[in-house]
């Protein structure tokens, strides 16, 4: 896997593209159309996924965890109870069935990685739309802050797979 592709621009770029593909769903046939020249922002998104989806797809080989990773997938919202030794994930499903993940409360960082990247865009997004509101009456870009804030939470949960990934630690899950 290539992390040098993974720098502040590249990510940068992505968040732009998708933030405004967001809001806005002409967004790249009107730049086509204004002769703007995406196509190194287009590449550098495309690279950026498919390491993404590399790190995904290596984290998914757990076998301890497969089965919650698979169904972390197919989620629409995580609550979390924590009883200080243990943390249930409560799940709703895109099928809206409910099921729950007992984990660890120090292993909970993993499946909140998971979920993060596997729901990348949605996740950033929906939390670009929030911020935007909550800080529109600075004078300082809102995005600018948004991306450095977005980007240090990313590298954590990016590093935290790779950590998985490198079998550095052993954490077992139970999906009911």
């Amino acid at each position: 896997m290539d992390v040098t592709d993974m720098d502040l621009n590249t990510f940068t770029l992505n968040l732009i593209h998708l933030c405004c593909y967001y809001t806005d769903e002409n967004y790249m046939k009107n730049a086509k159309e204004n002769q703007e020249d995406l196509l190194n922002t287009v590449e550098a998104v495309k690279r950026f996924e498919s390491i993404i989806k590399k790190l995904l797809n290596a984290a998914q080989k757990n076998v301890e965890l497969k089965q919650s990773f698979e169904t972390l997938k197919h989620t629409n919202s995580i609550k979390e109870l924590d009883n200080d030794t243990t943390v249930i994930l409560f799940l709703e499903t895109d099928k809206r069935e409910t099921k729950h993940i007992c984990v660890n409360k120090s292993d909970v960082i993993y499946f909140r990685a998971f979920f993060e990247l596997y729901f990348y865009q949605k996740c950033v997004t929906e939390r670009y739309l929030r911020y935007t509101k909550q800080t529109t009456t600075e004078a300082e870009p809102v995005f600018h802050h948004f991306a450095w804030f977005e980007w240090q939470t990313f590298c954590r949960y990016f590093s935290v797979l790779i950590e998985l990934v490198c079998n550095k630690t052993k954490i077992s899950s139970s999906t009911h």
